[in-house]
């Protein structure tokens, strides 16, 4: 069995600085996207709640934005291994990254979350850091 190849953007917003909102994405096929989860070392997080209204489809690649809570990424960024599953209709998908893997993801964690952390800590808030 081959996994799909999925896409996974992160952002964060001083607006909300207890989530990043993530965009997930079948890339080269067209799919409409209910909902994504994770398998961060054993540990399943789902149920995010959807930021966007919908699927958006651009050059053979479905997307579609979710809102995180920041400790659910964190431990996502952290696992060691990361399945990734994309659920539409009546099919879903999966894909694998992780620490010390060659997707192109995971080397783009910690430098986010470095940015984040220097964020969040000068909005000055004594319970944010």
């Amino acid at each position: 069995m081959s996994e799909t190849a999925h896409v996974l953007g992160f952002e964060w917003y001083e607006k909300y600085p207890d989530l990043i909102f993530i965009t997930v994405g079948s890339a080269f096929r067209t799919q409409a996207i209910e909902s994504v989860a994770f398998n961060a070392d054993d540990a399943v997080l789902d149920h995010f709640k959807t930021a966007s209204l919908l699927t958006e489809f651009q050059n053979r690649t479905s997307y579609r934005r979710f809102e995180m809570p920041l400790p659910d990424f964190i431990r996502i960024a952290n696992a060691k291994v990361v399945k990734m599953k994309v659920e539409g209709f009546n099919e879903y998908t999966v894909s694998s990254f992780g620490v010390g893997s060659y997707a192109i993801v995971s080397s783009k964690f910690e430098p986010f979350i470095k940015q984040v952390t220097i964020l969040r800590s000068k909005l000055g808030s004594p319970d944010r850091g």
